[in-house]
């Protein structure tokens, strides 16, 4: 009844099995195995075609199994491996379900019993082993080795098998036919070549792993140069390119967020105005841009005309809520390099990743809120620690010299009311403004509580008195009229690195005593002669 529709259901099984945790030709060379093993071993016809009908459908209940778990390099945890097993069950299911003869479904349901009695699903041992399953074990593993490869890894597997995982009757016959068999196997293999159809489904079957791989990555991460990287590198087993590059759209220009591969110093020296180049296109238009000119992009830039050599462009905009946030530009080299088939995978993403990238730029503002005090712009103490680290390691690279000065304001008028509150406010704001204009670029002025910390370079004991000048000048200058008779006094606080310390919190500390006057000034030790040395986690005088 099955034979004349064998090649049919072949053909099905073929496409199954791409799916499955095999090599593309594992399930053609396990069915010439088991016919050669059946054919010398003296099964009658209808056996063989009961056991080629059994070979061709083995592993068909691998459509019960998950594909993660199919797919899974290396091996298996226990509780895989334990759903793993239900796919002979399963197979034995579907032939019997499809009206195919019983005995077949035997075959398939006991081809991963052992000969000791340890398999599964059933635990049967011996001759309860039906003869087709124990042939398809046997055929199975001389099929798990490439093709061309005799007397390597799967005969060993047999020998190692002999009498515990296999019948040894048939592992003899195997080991010693098994040059015949290969080259049986190859005239197969052969034959079927030009007219096979599972190359297709494998592309498609892999597209779809490495999509879900892509898009379940998206967003792991709230950081942006961390969730662009992870894409880049998937993205590239996807869509061949030589350069990356997603620009974020602000103020109607494409300001370079994350640039990799080749030419990746131009891209990201570029100011795109939007409707220019192929990506300042692609964000004016909402639509993508396939194979644009790339220079047309890299002119916007400092670059010479010579210093790349790409030449083709596929930008896709990636919006939120109407609006072009960024756009996502692949370059390569040769001209007209993008096809339909890029453009289909990038249009078929970009919604997650546009949601990524918007999500990732909200963090950014919010981080860079968080780091700033609202009411006088300056950093906040969150900033200022993130500062003091960088400084200080730069201090301990280059064996240079920090200062750290506290400063807090006595005599800031006393709020009583909501425009005394207002009044209080732009007084703060002028002292910061001025704290600001009485240092130099490259120093940090920072908020934290109700004073100022300002961290100085290469300042030295002797620079505070004219600093302490300074700021008593300015203060005078912001001080609005309702202070005359209660003047504006900076009260000043002075650590040393690496003297009085080595980290942010040892410098502050120190800083913070000497203002409330429990260590001696830099100008008191010096006239008394004593050096205050501080560490981190000790004060010792």
């Amino acid at each position: 009844m099955a034979s004349p529709h064998l090649p049919s259901i072949e053909a099905l099984a073929l496409a199954i099995e791409v799916q499955g945790s095999h090599a593309p030709d594992h399930l053609l060379r396990a069915r010439v195995y088991a016919m050669e093993l059946a054919r010398r071993l003296g099964m009658d016809q209808a056996g063989m075609e009961l056991l080629q009908l059994a070979a061709v459908l083995h592993d068909v209940g691998e459509l019960a199994v998950p594909q993660s778990i199919l797919s899974k390099p290396g091996g298996l945890s226990a509780e895989e491996f334990e759903k793993m097993k239900t796919h002979s069950p399963a197979g034995a299911l579907i032939v019997e379900r499809a009206g195919l003869p019983r005995p077949a479904a035997r075959m398939v349901r006991g081809h991963h019993e052992r000969w000791d009695g340890t398999g599964y699903p059933d635990g049967l041992r011996r001759e309860a082993i039906p003869l087709g399953a124990r042939i398809l074990a046997v055929a199975d593993c001389l099929a798990g080795e490439p093709v061309g490869h005799p007397g390597g890894a799967a005969l060993e597997s047999l020998r190692a098998g002999d009498g515990t995982a296999f019948d040894p009757q048939i592992v003899q016959i195997a080991v010693a036919s098994h040059e015949d068999m290969e080259r049986t196997v190859r005239q197969a293999c052969g034959a079927v070549q030009g007219r096979d159809f599972r190359a297709a489904i494998v592309a498609a079957r892999r597209e779809e792993r490495l999509l879900y791989q892509l898009t379940g990555e998206l967003g792991s991460s709230p950081n942006l140069p961390e969730t662009l990287t992870a894409f880049d590198n998937r993205l590239k087993e996807l869509i061949g390119y030589d350069c990356i590059a997603v620009y974020q759209v602000q103020e109607n220009r494409l300001w370079p967020a994350y640039v990799n591969g080749e030419s990746a110093q131009v891209f990201c020296a570029l100011e795109i105005p939007c409707g220019e180049g192929p990506s300042g296109v692609a964000a004016a238009t909402h639509q993508p841009v396939c194979n644009g000119n790339a220079w047309a992009d890299a002119a916007h830039g400092r670059a010479a005309d010579d210093t790349t050599r790409l030449h083709s462009t596929l930008a896709i905009p990636l919006e939120s809520a109407g609006e072009v946030i960024a756009v996502l530009a692949l370059y390569r080299a040769a001209p007209d390099a993008f096809g339909s088939e890029d453009l289909r995978i990038l249009l078929g993403i970009r919604g997650k990743l546009a949601t990524a990238v918007e999500r990732a730029l909200h963090e950014e503002r919010i981080d860079r809120l968080a780091a700033v005090d609202t009411l006088t712009g300056l950093p906040n103490r969150r900033a200022l620690f993130q500062r003091l680290d960088a400084d200080l390691a730069r201090c301990r690279r280059s064996r240079s010299t920090l200062a750290l000065l506290v400063c807090e304001i006595e005599g800031l008028p006393r709020i009583h009311s909501q425009s005394g509150a207002a009044a209080a406010h732009r007084l703060c704001k002028a002292i910061a403004s001025g704290l600001r204009g009485i240092c130099r670029e490259d120093d940090c002025v920072a908020r934290m509580g109700e004073g100022f910390v300002l961290a100085l370079g290469g300042f030295a004991a002797r620079d505070l008195p004219e600093k302490r000048r300074r700021i008593e000048a300015m203060l005078n200058e912001v001080a609005p009229p309702e202070c005359s008779t209660r003047p504006l006094v900076p009260r000043i606080g002075a650590a040393y690195y690496p003297d009085d310390g080595a980290y942010a919190e040892d410098l502050l500390a120190c800083a913070d005593l000497r203002l409330d006057g429990v260590l001696p000034s830099p100008q008191a030790e010096a006239a008394h002669g004593e050096i205050a040395v501080m560490k981190s986690g000790e004060n010792r005088l």
